[in-house]
């Protein structure tokens, strides 16, 4: 881990900051660090790592002066390092954003109407969008039905885009299709983690805790009784402890769940 001082208007600054791409799976922080350190002194490096903590195969590195980062993006340059070729250049605004909207081929469809179950006449909805090189359809279980959910590549980008402004949240048969980028296992999993954590994060917002003065037992009627003229009650839950015998009991704290935060916020 590298600790730096944090001085706000070097972080903006771009004149010091070298962007490095083609880095190998195994790179780590320390060993983009050690690889610049010789050209200066360093006063902070970012390596762009998926939800696993390995490189995607791109960084950041930023000199306090301008004439070490000139010097390093001169000699490192095209140097070979684990068998791939490095390119360093200096830092554009416009580099971390250009990474993160990449261009994409492959998009993701699912609500499927119950008429499109094989991949002719998925091909058929996607056609008029532009040549495609594969589709793939898969059915899935819904409760007692079956749906179907499926996958169409493009040749061109602008083409998968423009299949999916012009196909999401359309109506088909009573149905609202969802269409969208693909994503990748990594990106995947980072979008369930992301979804997670603002989840929890507005569970926050709606959630009380209680605890009775005395040390005794909550009663969740007694708890729905004096709450229930804030707002909706979502949800009552009483922490358990065990008595002498090992039974379980309720206890003095409990949560209270909103289905509004400004609910909660007026109690």
């Amino acid at each position: 881990m590298l600790v730096v001082p944090y001085d706000r208007m070097q972080v903006k600054s771009t004149k010091t900051n070298v962007f490095i791409k083609n880095l190998g799976p195994n790179v780590s922080n320390k060993f983009l660090y050690d690889l610049f350190k010789l050209y200066g002194e360093i006063f902070s490096v970012k390596l762009a790592q998926d939800y696993k903590g390995s490189s995607k195969g791109y960084g950041y590195v930023q000199y306090r002066n301008p004439e070490d980062s000139i010097k390093a993006i001169n000699d490192m340059n095209g140097k070979e390092i684990d068998g791939k070729k490095l390119t360093v250049a200096p830092y554009k605004i416009t580099e971390r954003r250009d990474l993160s909207t990449q261009s994409y081929t492959n998009v993701f469809v699912k609500n499927l109407p119950p008429e499109i179950t094989t991949k002719a006449a998925l091909d058929a909805l996607f056609a008029e969008f532009g040549p495609r090189t594969s589709v793939g359809i898969f059915p899935k279980q819904l409760g007692d039905k079956m749906g179907y959910y499926g996958f169409v590549n493009f040749e061109k980008p602008e083409d998968a885009a423009k299949a999916v402004t012009g196909l999401n949240d359309k109506e088909i048969s009573g149905v609202k299709l969802y269409v969208a980028k693909a994503l990748t296992k990594d990106q995947r999993e980072r979008e369930r983690i992301r979804h997670k954590m603002e989840l929890r994060s507005q569970s926050r917002k709606f959630t009380l805790h209680v605890k009775l003065k005395k040390g005794e037992p909550l009663d969740e009627a007694l708890v729905r009784q004096e709450l229930s003229p804030f707002g909706e009650i979502k949800s009552v839950s009483i922490q358990k402890s065990k008595n002498t015998e090992g039974q379980e009991i309720g206890s003095a704290i409990g949560y209270v769940v909103f289905a509004q935060t400004e609910e909660a916020e007026r109690v």
